[in-house]
């Protein structure tokens, strides 16, 4: 029956090929939104309340929050669940174009979306830098980089080593037993 019948008149990624208005085209011409946007306004009404709260109070990105509008509402309470509990609503976009497609597979379970969340989260920087303005008045003129960073490295491990001294002898003194 669907022999030589044209299923291409109204791709919205081309355009349309006949002479109709769509909706989301009429309405980015009244706002100043693109008919993509409004279609992503459209597409977060996927999304289960709690998440579309966190997007409201901008805890949560938009454009994550459209892909993982994408998500079951189960994978979506399971989301919400890990980030309330890790009391850190930002999904970068990697992470959730990643939950999206394992999602699609239909291999995205709460463990795995903790394991991504939680991963995510206790990534550590590769880098810190420390402006030159902030230390150059702890170092003599003409320091090189080598000797800036084996300085702070020295001042860093006494820092730490008298701090946890002082935490070690307040730890024991909570521990002691008055009699």
């Amino acid at each position: 029956k669907s022999q030589g019948k044209r299923n291409d008149l109204t791709l919205s990624q081309v355009g349309t090929k006949l002479n109709k208005i769509r909706a989301d085209e009429l309405l980015s011409q009244n706002s100043n939104d693109s008919r993509n946007q409004i279609q992503r306004y459209i597409r977060l009404t996927n999304l289960i309340s709690p998440m579309l709260d966190k997007v409201d109070e901008k805890k949560l990105a938009f454009i994550p929050a459209v892909e993982l509008s994408y998500l079951s509402k189960d994978q979506q309470e399971w989301l919400y669940d890990i980030l309330d509990r890790e009391e850190h609503f930002g999904v970068p976009l990697a992470t959730a174009t990643k939950l999206k497609g394992i999602g699609k597979s239909g291999n995205l379970t709460y463990k795995k979306i903790d394991k991504i969340i939680v991963a995510k989260n206790q990534e550590l920087p590769k880098m810190v830098k420390i402006s030159y303005k902030t230390v150059k008045d702890y170092f003599p003129k003409g320091t090189t980089t080598q000797e800036y960073e084996k300085i702070i490295k020295q001042a860093l491990d006494e820092w730490f080593e008298k701090h946890s001294e002082k935490r070690e002898t307040s730890v024991n003194k909570e521990n002691t037993i008055v009699r």
